[in-house]
């Protein structure tokens, strides 16, 4: 099985999604895990950072609705199997008093808060339950965040994956390079994978004309993302991600 670990509804797909319609038409088992698609609580719509991203989606309270039915068929566009965690994103998380730890959007690409709730998690037992549902086997494969453009959701998943290797040596485990992160300038990968506490090495999975058609029409999915990310839309989607798959050679990870 290939597991593919993904913050939000759209980050495995961006990145990876040549390489998922790769495998699925080779026959082998492709889940993506979307883990922060939680359904947020009322007051943490009305956060800054929330109307801020809010706005731009044009979304309104459906927001989770709409990203998980996104999600789901990008996947079926790929042929790949869905499961939904439960984990909020991090301009929902908010503190006992009702503060977000994540206030502007400026502080999603930084340090992780400290006080951050998730960081619970980080110890071989809470990654242990967060992954359980899939009775993971020697020989399975781990695909996480590299934490390209370190994004703190990215940093906290590529984590998870970190203790993943350490403690289950059986279980392959590799880190994808984020898009459009990757795309920003020449220094984000060398800054993530110096992040990152292992030693790894670039391996560049090619593909074919039938894969970065999928992997176009896959991200044509996430219609609320697309002006968003790309101010001409689905075109200059399209033409942005054809041009950096012939920049890479294909889609890239890091192993070790």
């Amino acid at each position: 099985m290939h597991l593919y670990l993904s913050p939000h509804a759209d980050d495995v797909v961006l990145s990876c999604g040549g390489t998922i319609a790769t495998l699925t038409r080779q026959q082998q088992r492709v889940v993506i895990f979307t883990l922060m698609i939680a359904d947020p609580p009322r007051q943490a719509l009305e956060t800054p950072l929330a109307r801020h991203f809010l706005a731009l989606w044009n979304l309104g309270e459906n927001v989770i609705q709409v990203r998980r039915a996104e999600d789901q068929a990008a996947a079926a566009v790929l042929g790949a199997e869905i499961q939904f965690g439960d984990l909020l994103e991090c301009g929902y998380r908010l503190d006992d008093n009702g503060q977000p730890y994540y206030a502007t959007p400026e502080s999603i690409n930084a340090a992780v808060n400290p006080h951050d709730p998730l960081r619970s998690m980080l110890t071989p037992d809470g990654v242990r339950t967060l992954l359980a549902r899939f009775a993971l086997a020697a020989g399975d494969t781990i695909h996480a965040p590299l934490g390209v453009g370190r994004h703190v959701d990215h940093q906290i998943i590529r984590d998870v994956a970190v203790i993943l290797k350490q403690t289950s040596p059986a279980i392959n485990v590799v880190f994808y390079e984020e898009y459009p992160y990757a795309g920003w300038n020449d220094q984000v990968v060398p800054d993530a994978v110096a992040a990152l506490p292992l030693p790894v090495q670039r391996i560049v999975h090619p593909l074919n004309l039938r894969a970065r058609l999928l992997r176009i029409a896959a991200i044509a999915s996430y219609r609320s993302q697309l002006k968003m990310i790309w101010p001409k839309g689905t075109l200059g989607m399209a033409l942005r991600t054809w041009q950096f798959m012939a920049k890479t050679g294909g889609e890239a990870e890091w192993t070790g």
